[in-house]
């Protein structure tokens, strides 16, 4: 009996014992273990990498595959921000100018040629060009007879990177980087499918678009089975800014509306500056040619255009992940650093000043373009997270990137998602999506906790976008769950 009794004391000790350990158990070996789970019932046969860490001490909480190369889509856009910011600075502006020779000015009239120099201003419009042909006709000229020359030397081409899908290319997303961008060279087209199937879908110029492309549309309305597994859609757009499209389109109850790229930009201008020209009364004899701003001359400025300033320019980036705006940036630092506005020259850039002046090693990284819709581009996501340590601990990259950085549910590219994640609000970070690439890398920023960075890429999966998102967002949310409960027992 006393030999039962002991052996009953003895187990119960061992039940204590084992219930304290486990909960004494090390948090992030409990955190692992739950991730681990979370990945096996949701993406067992993907490419999965997540990384968590400290941002102040750099402390890694937990780590999976985050040394291996993965495609990181936009979440690639960090890197460009940042290098973007500690070459340029934050007040750093683009500038359009237009210049004469001051001598061929005389009593309202040029007699001589005006010379327009667009340097890869994302966000110029077609009312920005106009307030700069009202400057023009404010210093007193209203007759212009000699030529109009165009200088668009600054980014060089090609304007499209490598690893961009052609099927693309049609597309707002894939705009051609030049230097002459206007509207975000691109322009609004409205699908109104037939409700008949079979008949043509109605394509047309999106209301308040002026003509600036030509649409030849023969795309049938068709359901959606049969446009997905039996009927491709095509479309391109060629050098005179014809939209040609063909194939199926979806029927659906709505009209949807797209923006497709503009495919030559000095199209696109030459048709609004002849516009700005007539709209403020200055007549013109002469033509509008391309040619590089002649340096031997002495130029006199009659208008300037500036930008926003860069950390206000970094909203597109980063916010509404903007592709043009990304690789306008990138262009612009190969030119500022090689003299050469070209992609390779911005990748080159990136890397050398992210070292120079970021302490940050990315040489081993494939980089074929500054917005990460190149599908050649090669990172670690511990590589991204050394950047989003290196930002935290820069008070002005700090405050450019968190005053724009998506906050989920909240803004921008994250402003739909992470509605039913509790406590979601602390999530500050960039999204990455391209077919069969999905990312997120910010800042977990828990009250009453040590301030967070994570990365996570996935790549290669089949399963549909939206399942992919439920999976980062469960993912998020344990995270946050497990920082808070784990602050809590302490």
């Amino acid at each position: 009996m006393m030999q039962l009794r002991s052996s009953y004391h003895y187990f119960i000790f061992l039940l204590l014992f084992l219930v304290v350990q486990t909960s004494c158990a090390d948090p992030n070996r409990l955190l692992a273990d739950k991730i681990e789970a979370l990945v096996q019932a949701n993406i067992p046969q993907v490419n999965f990498s997540a990384l968590l860490l400290e941002a102040e001490s750099g402390n890694i909480l937990y780590q999976r595959n985050a040394n291996q190369y993965f495609t990181p889509g936009s979440t690639l856009k960090l890197l460009t921000a940042a290098a973007s910011l500690l070459e340029l600075g934050e007040d750093y502006r683009f500038e359009t100018t237009a210049k004469i020779k001051a001598e061929t000015l005389h009593h309202n009239t040029l007699n001589g040629d005006l010379y327009l120099s667009f340097n890869g201003d994302p966000s110029l419009s077609s009312e920005d060009l106009n307030q700069l042909i009202l400057q023009i006709k404010s210093k007193g000229i209203s007759h212009i007879t000699g030529d109009i020359m165009i200088d668009d030397s600054r980014f060089k081409p090609p304007v499209y990177a490598m690893g961009w899908t052609v099927d693309a290319l049609p597309w707002y997303y894939a705009a051609p980087v030049t230097s002459i961008i206007l509207n975000e060279n691109k322009v609004k087209i409205m699908f109104t499918p037939n409700a008949t199937l079979g008949e043509k879908t109605i394509v047309s110029l999106a209301d308040g678009e002026s003509a600036e492309i030509m649409i030849k549309a023969d795309v049938m309305s068709v359901s959606p089975e049969t446009a997905e597994t039996e009927c491709q859609f095509q479309a391109s757009i060629n050098e005179e800014n014809t939209l040609n499209l063909n194939g199926c389109w979806p029927y659906q109850e709505k009209p949807r509306l797209l923006n497709v790229a503009i495919k030559n930009p000095y199209a696109l201008l030459t048709k609004n500056l002849l516009s700005a020209l007539k709209t403020h009364q200055i007549t013109f004899q002469g033509t509008i040619k391309k040619a590089a701003e002649p340096k031997a001359l002495s130029l006199s400025t009659v208008a300037i255009h500036y930008s926003a300033p860069l950390n206000k320019l970094l909203k597109p980036v980063l916010q509404d992940s903007n592709n043009l705006y990304s690789d306008s940036l990138i262009k612009l630092l190969g030119f500022t650093r090689f003299q050469q506005g070209t992609f390779q020259a911005g990748t080159r850039a990136i890397k050398e000043i992210l070292k120079e002046k970021g302490a940050i090693n990315i040489d081993d990284t494939l980089l074929f373009d500054g917005s990460g819709l190149s599908r050649y581009n090669l990172i670690t996501p511990i590589q991204i997270a050394s950047l989003l340590e290196t930002v935290w601990k820069n008070p002005i990259l700090k405050q450019s990137f968190m005053e724009v950085l998506p906050i989920a549910g909240q803004t921008g590219t994250l402003s739909a998602r992470f509605k039913s994640v509790e406590n979601s609000h602390v999530i500050h970070a960039k999204t990455g999506t391209l077919s069969g690439v999905s990312a997120l890398a910010g800042y977990m920023d828990i009250p009453k906790n040590k301030p967070l960075i994570f990365v996570m890429i996935i790549n290669n999966y089949l399963q549909p976008q939206e399942t992919i998102r439920q999976f980062e967002e469960k993912l998020c949310a344990l995270m946050i769950e497990s920082m808070i409960h784990s602050t809590t027992l302490k």
